[in-house]
């Protein structure tokens, strides 16, 4: 699996929405076999910072989609979720590599939505083999979206603003965080790949991820640094898991 900046993968993080209403079937045999290869595939990659997490289906698990989501999840058959350790780097990896599934299975024409807050964490581990300090912060459901979306899910949707994204030069930097990149073209050839930054997801769409690229004022920029701006009084950091560190994960 490769993750460049090819087109398949730029049409995918484009398309790519929370799904939360789904056609009530199971995957097809071969939407399966390659979710199973996708999983085995993921668990055995190394992150960014150098763990690992475990991907537990929940067919594996035999929960035969009964996973608790407090009504927010309609009509899945199939979930995915994350096993690891909470430390700050174990949670970095976790978005990281969690991000590169979602946007595989977008390119399949499958629906996805990341979970951290609104399911029962129970539910979903009552037949996982959790080692002692591994906690399962996210899942995701996966299956085909449904022709039309729920009011529950239109609701979620308009809650969590997901159709709303920062500008540009709120959330991107040209050596300083006193010099916002606007317009976005001003990025040269880190454009493109910032704007797929500013349009990926984010718990409650908070977008914490701040980017300076450097050296300051080259029309190519060689790195680009990524900071966290913490989010004051979210509700989210309640979860006992640092939630807005998987949202850098998903930036990088």
């Amino acid at each position: 699996m490769t993750m460049g900046l090819n087109s398949e993968l730029v049409t995918a993080i484009r398309a790519r929405r929370s799904v939360r209403s789904y056609r009530n079937e199971p995957l097809s045999p071969d939407d399966e076999s390659f979710l199973r290869a996708l999983v085995d595939e993921l668990s055995e990659a190394e992150g960014p910072s150098g763990t690992r997490l475990r991907l537990l289906l929940s067919t594996e698990l035999e929960l035969s989609g009964k996973v608790g989501t407090y009504g927010v999840i309609m009509g899945a058959r199939s979930y995915v979720g994350a096993v690891t350790t909470n430390t700050p780097g174990s949670m970095l990896d976790l978005g990281y590599l969690f991000e590169r599934m979602v946007i595989e299975l977008t390119a399949r024409g499958l629906g996805t939505c990341w979970l951290g807050g609104t399911f029962d964490r129970k539910s979903f581990a009552a037949g996982a083999d959790h080692a002692q300090g591994e906690i399962l912060p996210i899942i995701t459901p996966v299956g085909y979206p449904a022709e039309r979306s729920g009011l529950q899910d239109r609701f979620m949707r308009t809650m969590a603003g997901s159709d709303r994204r920062k500008p540009f030069g709120e959330l991107f930097f040209d050596g300083s965080f006193d010099r916002p990149h606007a317009p976005p073209a001003a990025a040269g050839p880190w454009a493109k790949a910032l704007e797929l930054v500013r349009i990926g997801p984010s718990a409650s769409n908070k977008q914490p991820w701040r980017v300076v690229l450097a050296p300051a004022g080259a029309a190519s920029p060689t790195a680009a640094h990524i900071y966290l701006a913490r989010t004051p009084g979210y509700i989210g950091t309640k979860l006992g898991f640092d939630i807005q560190r998987i949202d850098i994960g998903i930036a990088m």
